[in-house]
Formats: C-alpha cells, structure tokens, sequence
C-alpha cells in the first residue's frame, strides 16, 4: 500500500477509536437512558398490588430542569413517605419492586426519574453535585403539597444513595435514610480502582490515569463539574440522618471494603449490613422477606 492509503486506513480505524474514547469520558452526558415517559400501565400494576392509587407529579429544579415522578398513596396512609431514588443509568421503573410492600405497610411512596434520566430533564448527570439539591427539590414539594408527609424516608440505590445521602447533608428533612450499594467517592478514585481490583494504588493510578483523569476534566472543562467535590466519605462523616448502608458481597462495582470505610467515616449514624451472594443494587432480591423486615424496622424506628 502506498503511504496515502496507509493514512488513510489509520485515519478510518483512528477516527471511530478516538469518537468511542470520547464517549467513555463523557459518561456522565444523557445518553440512551434517556428513554421517554414510562408506561401508565406499570403504575396502575403497582398501585393495585399496593392497595391504592397514583399520579403525575413534578418539580423544577433549581437549575429549571423539569423533574417527573409517580407519587403511591395507600389506601391507609401512615403519615410517612419514601423517597425512591435509582441507580445510574436506569429509571423511577427500577424502583417499582420495593413499592406495594411499602404501600402495605402504609407508606406514601414518591419515585422520581433522575436528571438526566427517564422523562426528567437535565442534560447531564452530576452524582450528587446539583442530584442533592433534586432531593431538597422533592421534600419541599412534599412538604407544600402532601397533608401526610408528615415524616420523609429515603431509599437510594448507588447513585440515588449517593444523592439522598447528601441531599441530607445539604438540609433535606429526611428522617432515616437506606442506601444500597452506594456511588463510590469521586474525590478518591484510585483508591476506589485498587480496591476493586485487588491492585496497589500506585498501579490503579498507572492503570486508570488514561480514563479517569482526562474524565474529570472533561467534565470540568465541557460543563463545569467539578466531580471531586462529590465525596461520600465526607458526606458520611457530616451527616446527622441514620443511614442503613447495604452492601452486595458479590458487587462487581463497589467492593463491600468501600461500604465498610462509609461505615468507619460515621459509625455513630450508620450501619452496614453485607449481604452474601448480592450483586450491585441487587440484595432486595435476594435477601426478599430479611430485607423488606430490615428496611421497615430502620423506618418504622425514627
């Protein structure tokens, strides 16, 4: 091949290389999960099973983003609602399973799509920078508009976790909050990569420098986020809310050594609880009835 084909051979397999690279640093842009208002028939399912009924609600966030949920009341109310936040990449639907047992224990339940996610808006996912203030968003609704919110529950997964945690910390009213396979500290991503796989931290560094640092200040430079200052650690060690964190022993994204230093950064307002054989965001299949008994207990106790 003459060297003009030559270039032009590396330019075809180096522009897509270099487009696929980009995207992984842009993670945090909406992307596909992006997927639309969910099916009403998914709520009418959920209401039934739960003894009660639902609704279109929304806030608009401090940014003007438009934020969508679907508010649960049970028939008999308790005078408590949940906040039901999911994980990254998915929708208020991840969240459905955990809403007719609460709704049979009398629990109002509020399950919002995330910025960024679902119908919400937001073009771009922050975890936990502008999410925190999301959750404040919601609880000032709840409180405005809700005669039962008389007292406000939070249940996360990973980045839901991550966002009612320091929704609390940023002065959202929520009484006791469960946190299942919590987002990991962006302030101390090395030492999340060792642990994850097993390394040294000074081979993560080596390992993860050509990923993780241009990220960061892509996501510095392109939206002005600096994702450093989502640190978990330090949003364990400021909170004055209980937090029951749960752990999958089998998570293949946070290793359950990263639950047990959000424990170490608070033991006095927290609890870990590490379930065998989970996988991330996954220890309320199996654990079933034990996991339902543990979250009702940590809610019906404050």
């Amino acid at each position: 091949m003459s060297r003009r084909a030559w270039t032009i051979a590396l330019a075809v397999i180096a522009l897509p290389c270099a487009l696929a690279y980009y995207e992984i640093l842009n993670f945090e842009q909406r992307h596909w999960w992006a997927d639309g208002p969910p099916p009403s028939v998914r709520a009418n399912q959920v209401a039934g099973a739960g003894g009660g009924s639902w609704r279109d609600v929304s806030v608009t966030a401090r940014d003007g983003a438009v934020l969508r949920a679907w508010l649960f009341r049970p028939d008999h109310p308790n005078g408590k609602v949940v906040i039901l936040m999911h994980e990254f990449m998915r929708t208020r639907l991840q969240m459905l399973a955990q809403i007719p047992w609460l709704m049979r224990a009398g629990y109002t339940c509020l399950a919002p799509d995330e910025r960024g996610h679902g119908s919400s808006g937001g073009t771009v996912v922050t975890f936990g920078i502008e999410e925190r203030y999301d959750v404040i968003a919601w609880t000032d609704w709840l409180t405005r508009n809700d005669p039962d919110a008389k007292a406000i529950y939070g249940l996360g997964n990973s980045l839901g976790a991550a966002a009612l945690i320091q929704g609390a910390v940023a002065g959202a009213p929520i009484k006791a909050i469960v946190a299942d396979s919590t987002e990991i500290d962006f302030s101390m991503p090395y030492a999340h990569l060792a642990e994850l796989l097993h390394i040294p931290q000074v081979v993560a560094r080596g390992v993860g420098w050509v990923i993780i640092e241009p990220a960061l200040w892509n996501a510095r430079a392109r939206y002005g986020l600096n994702l450093r200052e989502s640190s978990m650690i330090e949003s364990m060690r400021e909170i004055r809310v209980p937090v029951l964190l749960i752990q999958g022993e089998a998570d293949p994204f946070i290793p359950p050594l990263y639950g047990g230093r959000l424990l170490a950064a608070n033991p006095r307002w927290s609890k870990l609880w590490v379930v065998p054989g989970a996988h991330h965001a996954k220890a309320w299949q199996v654990a079933g009835s034990e996991y339902q008994s543990r979250v009702l207990e940590w809610f019906g106790s404050r």
